[in-house]
């Protein structure tokens, strides 16, 4: 693995721990992640950021971006509030126990790797990383098939790739004129 020396605390540490910057040598910033967060938090504090933080609200662009801020979270407020009402949760459970009911095969192979994911029986998708940008792959996304000789063939993706996949999918059945 390749290491590098932080320019301000002066430690030797994994290229992981440098944010990236494409114009450097190597791809990434000189300061550490710890250090860089440290720089601005204490840039936060100061009076010159308070006046730009205040600047960029007065500007146009700053309150059309608090606007829209406050529309998605009255969206967000309004269906949390839905959700954890008696009707809300009542729908929920319905609508938990209709897919279930729909998509078994699909359920129990997500709950397979899940237990054996728990159990140790197989890597977590976490150590392993995405297949296609080697971003953090959270959980495993793609199954090659929900039969159930197929319930361990699964590869660890991100949200990003597991969408473009079946993008992909989509359209080639589009293209062929068959339903995906």
């Amino acid at each position: 693995m390749k290491e590098k020396r932080c320019t301000q605390c002066g430690k030797v540490k994994p290229l992981t721990e440098f944010y990236r910057q494409a114009s450097s040598k190597d791809g990434h910033k000189q300061e550490c992640k710890l250090c860089s967060l440290a720089r601005v938090r204490e840039y936060g504090k100061t009076d010159k950021a308070r006046e730009a933080k205040r600047r960029y609200r007065q500007s146009r662009q700053g309150q059309q971006t608090e606007r829209e801020y406050r529309q998605s979270q009255a969206r967000k407020d309004a269906v949390y509030r839905y959700r954890s009402s008696a009707r809300g949760k009542k729908q929920m459970r319905q609508r938990c126990l209709h897919v279930r009911r729909n998509n078994s095969l699909a359920y129990k192979a997500h709950y397979s790797i899940h237990n054996a994911i728990c159990r140790g029986q197989f890597p977590s998708p976490k150590a392993l990383g995405c297949l296609c940008c080697d971003k953090d792959a959270q959980v495993y996304h793609h199954h090659m098939g929900y039969a159930q000789e197929h319930w361990f063939d699964v590869l660890p993706l991100c949200r990003l790739c597991h969408s473009a996949i079946h993008r992909r999918a989509y359209a080639t059945a589009e293209a062929e004129g068959r339903a995906p």
